[in-house]
């Protein structure tokens, strides 16, 4: 019996080690996809780990992308790239790549495609897909119809984008010995559409100038200037010209000959349209107007309370008559009333109804022939 056994446990061993050694010697090949992951964004983590033959990036030796935006990418925008390796012997019948991009945090970013039928879409990494055994040697190679999207609103992390990139220079054989590996990153930073070193908004005359200097212009096609009478809702009054690309200061300036309503303070802001019809709105200024125009000086207070009185200032040069209205954004009237004023200031007050409605309303007033109009916060 126990010669028996010893040789059941003997064949078993080498079974067991006969076994070992196949896994060990036996490697998966990933010619009709790179498998993600290995493009080096994890220090030491690229297709060395697979593939033999030489250390990472030998001398003599390289890989590069053309098209990617090195110098800045636009959110939204498709750029189309190439991707080269080259090799210092042109012995090389095989080619594969592998390309992911990640931002700060390290995720994901943007989105890649192609129009290569040896390339493919793999989770968010962009690789070979089944590349052609040549039949003539060579020492580069470029693939070529590939694609990168930059993230259409890009968010915190994502105003530093970093591309990871691998090449394998492979020898054709259908093993992973003898190719070598070639690795490479880029690194883009999010460039708006556009950058301001001012924006003022000033008195002149009856007018409110808008000046607003750029120190850079990227694909900006126009400017649109708004006006708002509460800071919340804004209404273009006017376009400028943009100057598409410009590393320069470029200054510009728009007149708005009729600040509106007559209003207390005034909100102005720039929203920049690009030529992708992409939108970036800028800070937003505001101006209180001369009393020249404005007749009404206080409004107290302002959030208001229903069921809490509001007092208002009219400052006025003579004894005269003078309307007011509260009136709704879809312009409803809710009350209309007359009073009499005096020569001087005039402070009167009114008890806001403790069934309107939270939300922006309107004091319309007017008198000599002139209008004002404030907004008033009715908020419990």
């Amino acid at each position: 019996m126990k010669p028996k056994l010893f040789s059941t446990i003997l064949l078993l061993s080498i079974a067991v080690a006969s076994t070992s050694s196949f896994m060990m010697r036996a490697h998966p090949t990933y010619s009709g996809q790179a498998p993600n992951g290995y493009t080096g964004v994890v220090m030491g983590q690229n297709c060395t780990n697979c593939h033999g033959g030489a250390p990472l990036n030998t001398a003599n030796s390289s890989i590069f992308t053309t098209g990617l935006p090195s110098a800045g990418y636009t959110a939204g925008r498709k750029y189309d790239f190439t991707l080269t390796t080259k090799h210092d012997v042109a012995n090389r019948f095989r080619w594969g790549f592998a390309i992911s991009a990640k931002n700060s945090a390290g995720n994901d970013v943007g989105s890649f495609s192609t129009t290569n039928p040896d390339a493919i879409v793999g989770g968010n990494e962009l690789s070979h897909s089944n590349p052609p055994i040549q039949s003539t040697a060579s020492a580069t190679f470029t693939q070529t119809n590939l694609s990168w999207t930059a993230p259409a609103i890009p968010g915190s992390d994502d105003q530093v984008i970093t591309f990871y990139y691998v090449g394998n220079a492979a020898n054709g054989d259908g093993g992973s010995s003898g190719d070598f590996i070639y690795a490479g990153t880029a690194t883009s930073s999010l460039v708006l559409p556009v950058t301001f070193s001012s924006f003022n908004v000033s008195e002149s005359g009856k007018s409110v100038a808008v000046k607003w200097r750029t120190e850079i212009e990227s694909n900006t096609n126009y400017f649109v200037v708004e006006r708002s009478g509460d800071g919340q809702r804004f209404t273009e009054i006017g376009r400028k010209p943009a100057a598409g690309n410009s590393n320069t200061p470029r200054d510009y300036n728009f007149a708005d000959n009729n600040p509106g309503t007559g209003s207390v303070t005034v909100f102005y802001r720039i929203t920049t349209v690009d030529l992708d019809e992409k939108k970036t709105v800028s800070a937003v200024k505001r101006i209180a107007l001369s009393g020249i125009r404005s007749f009404v000086s206080t409004v107290v207070p302002n959030p208001v309370r229903p069921g809490e009185e509001v007092k208002f200032t009219i400052q006025s040069e003579k004894r005269q008559q003078l309307n007011f209205s509260f009136i709704t954004a879809d312009k409803k009237i809710l009350k209309s009333t007359r009073i009499q004023v005096v020569t001087g200031a005039n402070i009167y007050s009114y008890v806001i109804p403790a069934e309107w409605s939270d939300g922006v309303i309107y004091l319309s007033f007017e008198m000599d022939g002139k209008k004002q109009q404030i907004p008033l916060l009715i908020a419990k």
